[in-house]
């Protein structure tokens, strides 16, 4: 039986296939990092509240004031909003001002509570009272004894303050809640992104020589910074993320042709001989989808026309 409307809709697929052949696809190949101010967080509590820093990105910070017992207690929320289900690191610009001051209580999702350590030595280091990132760390316990991915103390107390804490999150939204497991601390930034620890720092720019050496808990291998980019530059880890590091370069347009000079009218020549009629065009080749599709398209308008009649 004779279906017109099922041979219009297979002459329509085919001729916008035919359309859609040359059109191609194009993908910035930039890594997800997210940006977010420590300001646009849920302060929930009196441990912590906001507050205007010299030095930092945001007009406002959030300030420890307060300790509290475990991830539990008063602090403040971070909410991700995650793209895709996958691996994910968190960063933090933070401040503080001695080894007595430099430490988180935190928790994900509800879990189990955790502790987060900025770099730690001893008084007078040149990390206290700057600006940098810090990732975020938990507390690993083990053997250790590779002295270019630990530092003395790790090796010595079996302990490893600054394991990269990883998190494994699927699509939506999740939350990170922090309490002040020391006073003392401001915090202006996190960043979030699918970059690991030794790909991405968001302290580094090319040149920066303020490297914590040497960090009684980590070996070179994962070095943190005294001071981060905006602190020395003025120019934010977004900035330089965005245009410099994984910048997208735009095409530029083609040039344009100058137009020919006309040449001078030439001298009237003999008549010559007409010239043979042209050659009739080739047929189209059967690989050529475009062709077959406008001619399946005009066979199907054909066979509806005489089915009509």
């Amino acid at each position: 039986m004779f279906r017109p409307r099922a041979v219009f809709f297979i002459a329509a697929v085919l001729i916008a296939l035919c359309l859609t052949q040359a059109v191609p696809a194009f993908a910035a190949d930039i890594p997800f990092a997210e940006f977010i101010p420590a300001s646009s967080c849920k302060i929930d509590g009196s441990a912590v509240a906001l507050a205007a820093a010299e030095g930092s990105i945001n007009e406002k910070v959030i300030s420890a004031v307060e300790k509290a017992d475990n991830a539990d207690g008063d602090g403040f929320i971070l909410t991700l909003d995650i793209p895709a289900e996958g691996d994910y690191t968190i960063w933090g610009r933070v401040y503080y001002p001695s080894l007595s001051n430099n430490s988180m209580h935190y928790s994900v999702d509800g879990g189990d509570g955790l502790v987060w350590d900025f770099p730690d030595e001893d008084e007078g280091a040149p990390c206290y009272n700057k600006w940098s990132y810090m990732y975020l760390t938990y507390r690993e316990d083990g053997d250790f004894s590779d002295t270019e991915l630990y530092g003395y103390w790790t090796i010595e107390n079996s302990q490893w303050r600054h394991s990269p804490n990883t998190l494994h999150l699927t699509a939506g939204k999740h939350e990170i809640r922090f309490t002040p497991r020391e006073d003392g601390w401001l915090i202006d930034e996190f960043v979030v992104t699918t970059l690991s620890v030794l790909e991405y720092d968001p302290a580094y720019f090319e040149g920066n020589d303020t490297v914590l050496d040497p960090c009684k808990f980590c070996g070179p291998k994962y070095p943190h910074y005294c001071q981060d980019i905006y602190a020395l530059t003025g120019e934010t880890a977004k900035n330089y993320f965005f245009n410099t590091l994984y910048k997208v370069e735009e095409e530029a347009p083609p040039p344009v042709e100058a137009a020919p000079e006309e040449a001078p009218p030439a001298a009237e020549a003999a008549p010559v001989a007409a010239a043979p009629p042209p050659a009739p065009a080739a047929a189209a080749q059967t690989g050529d989808i475009t062709a077959i599709g406008l001619l399946l398209a005009a066979g199907a308008a054909a066979a509806f026309l005489r089915k009509k009649r």
